[in-house]
């Protein structure tokens, strides 16, 4: 058997570094440590030091099977033929003695476990400090998070209602816009093209607008313009005439007209009697007027033969109609009627035009 301890310090390097070796292996801490609550540490802690007491009982009873085991080598150790130095032999006759001491061995032993103990209680005060500072910095972030949600709810709620405002006002000023009163032009403009223009500054416009009517004056552009007109009017078909013409009979192509918001309206002014040359051609027959029949009128070259009675009519298309045309009347037997500047204006209510013929006497 060979054996050669390093120092005289070996029995006491044995006992105090093997219970710490063995104890604290694997038993490191870190500042990584997972994120976990206390009330969890506390039983996991409780769950280790139950097996680390286990595992040093069990190394309690291997050191002392070994003991006896190195006793018993050591008994049968022969010094004067070991090769040793006397150096070497008094260290291990230290080592016999201890280990034939019981009560010396036990003091060694504990020894070491107390500053493995010492050791494992410094480092698990480490691994509560670290786990201490890890919740504390848990909370502080649960309370930022909720200091940010609580924040984003309310940035929420002002962004909402912000939106509901702006919709709102946007909805009140849309509606506002639509519902403002509106301005409406009608033009007017003559029979011979939509560039005449017979009014020229003269007459107005009436409009119906429900129980109330609007009048406006007819400018040089042959535009009336009407202002205030309520919204619920757009669009909408209402009554209109023309007044206002120094007598002369005008009058509106349709009474009838839409309004458009901010539009214009173009409508045709007609003057009355120039669409239509008609009466009644006539003859004096004592005291009283007797119609002539079948005589021949002419308006230009447009002709119209006369009834029983005498009566004629004769539509003037719009391309030649004028305020005064040459109206020609004849019959054999009669003196031709002719005139050069025959007026067409005439009012509506008017029976029409009374032409007198007189007979040729032999």
């Amino acid at each position: 058997m060979s054996f050669k301890p390093r120092n005289a310090n070996l029995l006491e390097s044995v006992f105090l570094s093997y219970p710490k070796n063995k104890i604290l292996s694997g038993f490191e801490i870190t500042e990584n440590i997972s994120i976990i609550s206390l009330s969890v540490n506390e039983h996991a802690w409780i769950a280790f030091q139950r097996m680390l007491m286990e595992e040093i009982r069990n190394d309690i009873k291997q050191i002392a099977d070994t003991q006896q085991s190195i006793k018993d080598d050591l008994s049968d150790l022969k010094f004067e033929k070991s090769g040793f130095s006397q150096e070497q032999i008094t260290e291990i006759q230290q080592l016999v003695k201890i280990l034939n001491d019981k009560k010396l061995v036990e003091v060694k032993i504990k020894n070491g476990i107390n500053q493995s103990l010492k050791s494992i209680e410094s480092r698990a005060n480490e691994i509560i400090r670290i786990t201490t500072k890890t919740q504390l910095t848990v909370d502080e972030l649960k309370t930022n998070i909720e200091k940010i949600r609580r924040q984003n709810r309310l940035n929420y709620i002002i962004i909402y209602s912000l939106s509901v405002c702006l919709l709102v006002a946007g909805t009140f000023a849309v509606y506002k816009l639509l519902n403002q009163p509106f301005t409406a032009t009608v033009k007017v403009y003559g029979w011979e093209s939509p560039q005449h223009n017979p009014l020229n500054g003269k007459g107005a416009i009436v409009l119906t607008l429900g129980d109330k009517t609007e009048k406006a004056e007819i400018n040089r552009q042959g535009e009336a313009v009407f202002k205030g007109i309520l919204p619920t009017y757009n669009g909408k078909m209402v009554s209109a005439f023309i007044t206002d013409t120094e007598n002369e009979p005008y009058f509106l192509s349709d009474s009838i007209i839409t309004i458009q918001k901010n539009g214009t309206v173009k409508v045709q002014v007609l003057l009355c009697g120039l669409d239509k040359f008609e009466g009644r051609i006539v003859e004096i027959a004592g005291e009283n007027k007797v119609g002539v029949p079948d005589a021949m009128v002419y308006v230009n070259d447009l002709s119209a033969k006369t009834d029983e009675r005498g009566r004629f009519a004769i539509d003037i298309p719009a391309n030649k109609q004028k305020r005064e045309q040459y109206v020609e009347v004849g019959k054999e037997g009669y003196i031709t009627y002719t005139n050069n500047t025959m007026p067409m204006v005439r009012k509506k209510t008017d029976a029409g035009y009374e032409i007198v013929l007189t007979r040729i006497h032999n």
